[in-house]
């Protein structure tokens, strides 16, 4: 039972020799492969951290979570004393895959602020000067209008985004696959953002060879060569060009967005 879980447990004695450790610690710790039964932990294993939990964890339980370097990867221990024998029990926890994903949430909401930050700036400033007196300005009125229009649909697409977010990670975003003609999924994505374009003076050229014809959900690649054409404007220089491509790739095709 003790070699078949997946957690990693390792048994020492009160002299901290390695009494019992199955696979899974073994991996955990990039140790495949290596006799560790009867040699003291500290020959065996080169993490301070755990080699410190063990001696304190003798006399009462204890956790703490480390970083291991080969393979990368963070590690919770919990610690319990053997009053019988003076050893004790390490439990290892993967941690990883935990981790990884508070690290994208905060980068999600760092990003997700940053974004939100600008729109809501320009949709209160717009506001501001109509009723500072543009509103009898007709020509002003209808271009301040506007740009409230265009950023109050990029808060809305954002917020779209975060949805489609959460129903991906909980596994609820279905997949319309259908035959999507590049070319077509391409040019309506270069169309949304030709004002864009133009505003910053960016040539965007397509070059497809023939009839492309990818399996995918129609609105899915959209939302993905909206975003990367959206990204290669913002940040190319003004008056640069950017080039949209796509090549067969044995059974598959890969689209690239390049500046």
């Amino acid at each position: 039972i003790l070699h078949g879980v997946s957690e990693g447990l390792l048994a020492i004695d009160v002299e901290n020799r390695v009494e019992l450790v199955n696979e899974a610690a073994k991996t955990l710790l990039g140790l495949r492969g290596v006799g560790l039964e009867g040699r003291k932990l500290v020959e065996s294993v080169r993490i301070p951290a755990l080699i410190e939990l063990a001696e304190l964890g003798r006399d009462t339980r204890r956790t703490a979570e480390f970083a291991v370097d080969d393979p990368p990867r963070y590690l919770l221990a919990t610690t319990t004393p053997l009053r019988a024998t003076g050893g004790t029990v390490i439990v290892l926890h993967d941690m990883t895959s935990l981790r990884n994903l508070e690290s994208m949430r905060r980068d999600l909401v760092a990003n997700v602020s940053h974004e939100l930050r600008t729109p809501v700036s320009i949709i209160r400033a717009n506001a501001e000067t109509l009723l500072d007196g543009a509103l009898d300005e007709p020509e002003q009125a209808r271009n301040f209008s506007q740009a409230i229009l265009r950023h109050s649909e990029r808060l809305s697409n954002l917020l779209s985004d975060l949805l489609d977010l959460a129903k991906i990670e909980g596994g609820a975003y279905p997949l319309c696959l259908e035959d999507v003609s590049l070319r077509t999924a391409v040019q309506r994505a270069v169309d949304t953002l030709s004002r864009a374009a133009k505003a910053k003076r960016v040539l965007v050229q397509v070059e497809l060879p023939g009839e492309l014809y990818a399996r995918a959900d129609a609105q899915a690649l959209d939302q993905v060569l909206v975003n990367l054409l959206d990204n290669a404007i913002k940040y190319s220089f003004e008056g640069g060009v950017i080039d949209v491509t796509a090549v067969p790739l044995d059974a598959q095709v890969r689209i690239v967005v390049s500046d």
